[in-house]
């Protein structure tokens, strides 16, 4: 039996609309998404940052999902007000990133509607649009605790028959540190969150591309490595390091390079003085082989961006290499 007002004149107790819980529903989904993310990284063995870290970025996207669901399904005015400010938080990071990534002018201009910077636009004024419509149901929430009505957690509050006064339920929910009793919709819910969770992190880790292999395609490989490349070896190091060299024609790796390259760097031709690059064998003790290579003919280059990749050219061997060093 519901709960409700005993007096007949008091205005209803709030209920969240079909817009706020379809969206509060795909930022539990994302949330989940984003968890179960993080936690596969728990299979990178080889990389101890990863290992580390993994845990701490799953915290921020549970945490978000469970204040979602407290927010909207408990009625929460604390925990929808705190998923409003995180949701914020997030847009305005993501849309600083977007003026970052090419600048607002440019933004505007861009044709190619599926690029980072449109996409990242796109994305953080969704995460604007979505903390202010929690936060408009925070203040429903509040506004209703303030006129003394009495908000049942999902609708799913029951009166205690043996008490003359029956059960109270406070306006604050599990989320913000008050343990309150737990609906059968709650218990479903968080199994359901924690199945598919485990569900999706089997799959990630069954997906996930080994540390190292030897010829192997190139659309095996976990780098951006050209198509045309064949006979593909490679490694993934700690905190991000890769290397990788494959066969492939002069001019396929060169019209790659360039496009890699961008405005970071130019190929040079290799003549007078050797290059010597790390090879993927310097990465794991399990692949047998030289660490380094020198290259007496042939094209290199060290990018400028981020992390500095190196692409090098042997004209002798027709190998390519490319080498992603550790920050």
């Amino acid at each position: 039996m519901s709960s409700s007002p005993t007096d007949d004149t008091a205005p209803p107790s709030p209920r969240p609309s079909w817009l706020l819980r379809i969206n509060s529903f795909v930022v539990i989904v994302v949330s989940l998404c984003f968890t179960a993310l993080a936690l596969h990284a728990l299979a990178r063995t080889w990389d101890p940052l990863s290992f580390l870290l993994a845990p701490v970025f799953a915290v921020l996207p549970a945490y978000l999902g469970v204040l979602q669901y407290g927010g909207t399904f408990r009625r929460t005015a604390v925990s929808a007000g705190k998923v409003a400010t995180l949701l914020y938080v997030l847009g305005g990071f993501l849309l600083f990133s977007a003026i970052l990534l090419q600048g607002l002018g440019n933004i505007r201009a861009v044709a190619d509607l599926a690029s980072p910077p449109v996409l990242t636009l796109v994305l953080g004024i969704y995460l604007f649009w979505s903390g202010r419509l929690n936060r408009e149901w925070s203040y429903r929430l509040a506004d209703a605790n303030a006129n003394g009505r009495e908000i049942a957690a999902g609708g799913e509050a029951e009166e205690d028959e043996e008490s003359e006064e029956g059960e109270q339920r406070e306006s604050e929910s599990f989320a913000d540190g008050v343990h309150l009793p737990l609906s059968r919709r709650d218990v479903a819910a968080i199994v359901a969150s924690v199945v598919f969770v485990a569900c999706l992190v089997v799959i990630l880790i069954s997906r996930m591309a080994p540390q190292f292999a030897e010829g192997v395609a190139a659309s095996e490989v976990p780098l951006p490595l050209p198509a045309e490349a064949s006979d593909v070896s490679y490694c993934l190091g700690a905190e991000g390091a890769a290397a990788a060299e494959f066969t492939i024609g002069e001019e396929d790796f060169r019209h790659w390079a360039a496009r890699q390259l961008g405005d970071d760097g130019t190929l040079a031709p290799i003549q007078e003085e050797p290059r010597t690059v790390v090879r993927c064998y310097a990465f794991s003790k399990e692949m047998a082989g030289p660490e380094e290579t020198e290259i007496h003919a042939g094209w290199f280059a060290q990018s400028d961006a981020i992390r500095h990749p190196v692409y090098a050219f042997d004209s002798e061997t027709s190998r390519g290499y490319y080498y992603v060093p550790m920050p």
